[in-house]
């Protein structure tokens, strides 16, 4: 995964200063969208599995893979 200061320094040379700037909140925002739904996704696989009552106990979480982001 690319670190946010390598993504920055690729995008300052094609987008220099504020333009660059809105790419990097965009990006920053969608990587924590990402990491918000996989956290959400992962809480629900462990809170059906704990229910109480439930014979189906093999829900698993994910791991999105966030290359680049």
């Amino acid at each position: 995964m690319l670190t946010e200061a390598n993504v920055r320094a690729r995008l300052s040379k094609h987008f220099p200063g504020e333009q660059e700037r809105q790419i990097s909140l965009i990006t920053d925002s969608i990587r924590n969208d990402l990491n918000a739904i996989e956290t959400a996704l992962n809480t629900l696989a462990t809170k059906l599995n704990a229910d109480g009552g439930v014979t189906d106990t093999n829900y698993v979480g994910v791991t999105l893979v966030k290359p680049g982001i």
